[in-house]
Formats: C-alpha cells, sequence, structure tokens
C-alpha cells in the first residue's frame, strides 16, 4: 500500500502535518482554521471520514486550534496526547473537556500505540509548554516493507533521546526556526530573544548540527528531510535550506533531498 505526506502548514501561526494512504489518514498536529483544513484536504482528497486521528505535540495555539476540535467532535476523531497533558485536559472548560467526557481525548506514554494502520511511537523534547511538548515516530507499511517518519517541530535544543529517535529514519520533518543574526537584530523584546534561543526553538545551524548527530549514528538514511516552522521574521526559506543542505554536503549526503514547508500553503507530497 502506498503512503504519503503532506505538511499542509508550518509556522508560528499554525502547525499541522498529513499521512495518509487509500483508506485512513491520521494528522501530527491541528492548529488551523477549519476552512483550511477543509481547503487543504480536499486538495489531496483527503475526507474526514478517513481520518483516524490527531497527534498532539504540545497545548500551544499554533498546534491546536479549538474550532477544529469542533469539527473532530462532530466525526468522532480522536485526539492522542500524552498522559501528563490528559490530566491538564481535566481542568479545561473548552471543547477539549468535552472530547475528554466523550472519550474522543486518548492518552499514551512510554509504549508503542497504534492508530488504525499506524504504529506511533513518542519522545520528549525540550520547549517551554505546560505539560511538555512530545516529538513522533510513525511506522506505516507499504508492499515490501516498514517506513520510518520522525516529526519534531518545536524542540527549543537537541537532546540525546531526539537524536536516537530520529536515527534510521526514512523520511525527517524538523524545525529550522531562526537565524541567529536576524533573531539579534529583530525588533523582537530581549526576554522572547533568549526564550527562542534557550529553551523555544532550534536554529538553522543547530537544526543542522542535530540532523548531522543523526545521521552519524544511522545504519540506513533518510530520502527526505522536511524543514518545518521556519520564521517568518527571523529567518528566510533560502537560509534554511542552505545551511541544512551545506551540513549535508559537508558530511557526503548530498545524496537526501531538503523540502522546505510553508505558512500557508501545502508542501510538497512525499510518497514513503
Amino acid at each position: 500500500m502506498e503512503n504519503y505526506l503532506c505538511v499542509l502548514g508550518s509556522t508560528s501561526a499554525g502547525n499541522s502535518t498529513v499521512i495518509w494512504n487509500k483508506d485512513e489518514a491520521i494528522l501530527v498536529d491541528c492548529g488551523f482554521s477549519v476552512k483550511y483544513f477543509d481547503e487543504n484536504l480536499a486538495k489531496l482528497n483527503i475526507k474526514y471520514g478517513q481520518l483516524k486521528g490527531v497527534l498532539l505535540t504540545h497545548l500551544h495555539n499554533d498546534h491546536l486550534n479549538l474550532a477544529f476540535l469542533k469539527k473532530m467532535h462532530e466525526f468522532k476523531i480522536p485526539l492522542y496526547v500524552h498522559a501528563k497533558k490528559k490530566k491538564m485536559i481535566e481542568n479545561r472548560k473548552d471543547i477539549l473537556r468535552k472530547m475528554l467526557k466523550d472519550n474522543l481525548i486518548k492518552s499514551f506514554e512510554k509504549d508503542e500505540f497504534n492508530v488504525s494502520g499506524f504504529t506511533i511511537s513518542s519522545f520528549e523534547v525540550p520547549h517551554d509548554v505546560p505539560g511538555g511538548c512530545y516529538g513522533y515516530n510513525i511506522y506505516v507499511k507499504n508492499d515490501v516493507s516498514t517506513k520510518k517518519i520522525s516529526i519534531a517541530t518545536d524542540i527549543g535544543y537537541a537532546t540525546e533521546t531526539a537524536e536516537e529517535s530520529f536515527k534510521n529514519s526514512d523520511l525527517m520533518v524538523i524545525e529550522s526556526n531562526h537565524d541567529v543574526v536576524m533573531l539579534e537584530n529583530s525588533r523582537r523584546a530581549e526576554w522572547l530573544k533568549e526564550r527562542i534561543k534557550n529553551i523555544g526553538h532550534l536554529s538553522n545551524e543547530q537544526s543542522a548540527n542535530f540532523i548531522e548527530n543523526v545521521l552519524k549514528k544511522s545504519s540506513t538514511l533518510p530520502k527526505v528531510i522536511m524543514l518545518a516552522h521556519i520564521s517568518q521574521e527571523c529567518n528566510t526559506p533560502y537560509l534554511a535550506s542552505t545551511t541544512m543542505i551545506n551540513k549535508l554536503r559537508y558530511n557526503n549526503f548530498s545524496e537526501i533531498k531538503v523540502i522546505l514547508t510553508n505558512k500557508s500553503n501545502i508542501s510538497e507530497i512525499i510518497k514513503i
């Protein structure tokens, strides 16, 4: 069976990635409006009835749109969250609480779990958000083998756990958020600059170094690396892609394709 991945959008204004085949689909995050999902899932010929679940990385608004949760509730699409977040949801008074009451909030911890035909494992990454932030390994089967997808779109700094989780992936989605010089020269408040640098997001160079370490630990290499969460104010697509491509070339990994994601347009569709 052929599987595909498309980043529907990735920025501080919204994040979501879809992985699908002819029968079923899952989302990682749901940080866009219902209208945005309606339009872009239709472009991919994915119907809401095919969505088997949404994997949530964390509770920031650019990853969790409350209006879209109402759509999920309507179609009985479950939201998968770490057990730490499920405890936090119990105290909320919005649609999340209603989904919890109707058993549409599914929790996980360290063990692998299945969302229909997709096998999932999670790993914690540093980011300044209550309840923690998580990346995902998603395993999909084609006619001859199982393929591994690794996704982390908000990661304050690289960790050994994240590197181990990303190694031997067939497709990687990793943030390349900011250029350090552009961030320093921006009009952002000093506290925000420090937050971004220390616990918020990976710079272009940090992202490239992270991938370098992952590839050195890997016995198999990805065919594609997708760069996510590129800042509109403190980065450019050119700087993000050039930094990663130069790092790959330096380490003789030039055969790996680097693909950019966008703020409000779907990415290139990747066959897995």
